[in-house]
């Protein structure tokens, strides 16, 4: 299935696919701070959808729609599979998109050949898109980088797009950077490869019909608004946690949407922190992007001891930590 112009509006700002932040909890505070924010899951295999345990791998709060689910593949068929899995367990309003990574390094990644390696076999991957687009019951995207080790440069780019619009995808997320699979790991992929606005203002600028969305280096509103002069959307990535009021100054500005008192967020978490706790849910998990939440405010500091604190000493009330947070919070915000 492919993205109509109805729906994007909802695509205008995204919290990118990061493991071990977004997850439910880490989406659940965006959504918090940003109701017109796209959420992305975290990345998962198509194997791991397959024999792994649904209800925890598709878990998510029904106030995250419209939320869209990643998925890794180097096999158009378990791709195809893990894809019928997800729908018959979900219902109809709990995925609104299905997007393949074709960026990711990581040596892991590699080794199973998906990630950004796809990007070094256009056949493959139009056979993966051609899967996802017969099995999507939703509009599909693809996640990927401008280039990939020597294979580097707009031809060979918009050689890609083209053919992922030959096979019925529509809708790219650029990380605009090259991604270098020997040498850098990770982290220093998210930084040292240079990025390059404006080969992805070339490539909108020359195929309109293609949604692209623009992932990289976008750390304030200032930047993320000049970008949105050239692109369709733009999608946040660490800085949405190392700064979570980013994503309600980027939701005023684009939507309108007032933003919430800083009370507000907490009444709103505390129970959603409580009903996860009562579940089982591990605390450096539950906290882990609520670390910055009064970043830059007076009781910071404090704010980041009392959430590791509670997260690294099992023996304690976490519900009593989180409320003596919460008080906190509320005072700084006066």
């Amino acid at each position: 299935m492919t993205h109509s112009q109805a729906d994007a509006n909802q695509h205008r700002l995204s919290l990118a696919p990061m493991m071990a932040w977004t997850c439910p909890h880490g989406r659940y505070l965006m959504r918090c701070l940003a109701p017109h924010l796209r959420l992305y899951s975290e990345m998962l295999v198509d194997q791991s959808i397959i024999h792994g345990p649904l209800d925890h791998l598709l878990a998510h709060h029904r106030d995250e729609f419209p939320l869209a689910l990643q998925l890794a593949s180097a096999n158009p068929e378990t791709l195809a599979t893990a894809i019928n899995a997800v729908h018959v367990h979900t219902d109809s309003t709990a995925i609104a998109e299905i997007n393949l990574n074709v960026g990711c390094p990581s040596s892991r990644v590699q080794a199973g050949g998906f990630g950004a390696c796809l990007m070094k076999d256009p056949v493959l991957l139009a056979e993966l898109v051609d899967a996802m687009h017969q099995s999507a019951k939703v509009p599909i995207s693809v996640k990927m980088r401008l280039g990939v080790d020597e294979r580097t440069g707009y031809p060979l780019l918009r050689a890609l797009l083209d053919m992922l619009a030959q096979h019925q995808c529509h809708h790219v997320i650029l990380h605009a950077r090259s991604a270098w699979l020997k040498g850098l790991n990770p982290k220093k992929n998210r930084t040292i490869p240079p990025l390059d606005y404006e080969m992805v203002h070339r490539l909108k600028a020359e195929m309109p019909d293609m949604r692209v969305i623009l992932n990289g280096g976008l750390a304030s509103a200032e930047i993320c608004e000049q970008q949105l002069q050239h692109v369709d959307g733009v999608m946040i990535g660490r800085a949405a946690f190392a700064d979570p009021w980013l994503m309600a100054r980027l939701e005023k500005r684009l939507f309108g949407t007032p933003i919430p008192t800083l009370a507000k967020v907490v009444q709103t978490m505390m129970p959603y922190w409580q009903t996860q706790l009562n579940a089982g849910a591990r605390p450096f998990e539950l906290f882990r992007g609520t670390m910055h939440l009064i970043h830059g405010m007076p009781g910071a500091k404090r704010w980041r001891s009392i959430l590791t604190e509670a997260c690294h000493a099992n023996a304690l009330d976490i519900k009593g930590l989180t409320t003596m947070a919460h008080d906190l919070m509320l005072r700084a915000a006066l």
